[in-house]
C-alpha cells in the first residue's frame, strides 16, 4: 500500500495504515495505545486519523523510537 496523492484522505484502516508507513501490525497498536497513533471510533470500527506523512515526520524529527 502506498500512500495516495491528490485529495486527501480523512481517515485510514488500521491496516492500510501500518501497511504505509512500513511498521507491523503489532507496533501499530502498540503505538494506538500510547496515543502516538490517533484514532477515533465509528461503530465497531477503529479509524486512524494520524496522517501516514505527519507520522513519519514526527520520528524524522526524533530520531528512533524505543517501541520498535
Amino acid at each position: 500500500m502506498s500512500i495516495e496523492h491528490g485529495p486527501q484522505r480523512a481517515g485510514w484502516s488500521i491496516a492500510d495504515f501500518y501497511a504505509a508507513v512500513g511498521i507491523g501490525r503489532t507496533l501499530a497498536y502498540k503505538l494506538i495505545n500510547e496515543g502516538v497513533i490517533a484514532t477515533v471510533r465509528i461503530g465497531r470500527r477503529r479509524i486512524v486519523t494520524t496522517r501516514p506523512e505527519d507520522f513519519l515526520a514526527l520520528f524524522a524529527e526524533e530520531g528512533n523510537h524505543d517501541a520498535a
